[in-house]
């Protein structure tokens, strides 16, 4: 598929999806904020930024939300709730969705 867009408005993107600041530095972007008296920085190398986007632009857009080739499928899932999942915490509470496609033989995971 066609990717519009460079690396820097990836990383724009990505910042307005998950609430944070977007700063950058020669080797990456750093996503911040301030949350209940800690500061949270979260890091792209921009040279890992470009192979996902390299990669992205190898795939078929199926519709508007679902991406795929031979080997994967990938649909856009959004969970909305009162509280932020991009906050620190730990991963035992988090909730393991399981989806089993017995036709095609494939199984999905998601966190």
């Amino acid at each position: 598929m066609e990717v519009g867009g460079s690396a820097r408005e990836f990383a724009d993107w990505i910042g307005e999806i998950i609430r944070f600041d977007l700063s950058e530095n020669e080797d990456s972007y750093v996503f911040s904020k301030d949350s209940f008296g800690q500061n949270v920085n979260l890091e792209i190398e921009k040279h890992k930024l470009d192979a996902e986007i390299e990669n992205l632009s190898q795939l078929d857009s199926i519709s508007e939300t679902v991406l795929g080739n031979s080997n994967s499928y990938e649909i856009l899932v959004r969970e909305e709730g009162q509280y932020s999942r991009f906050f620190p915490r730990s991963r035992g509470g988090d909730t393991l969705l399981e989806v089993e496609d017995t036709e095609n033989g494939t199984v999905c995971f998601t966190v």
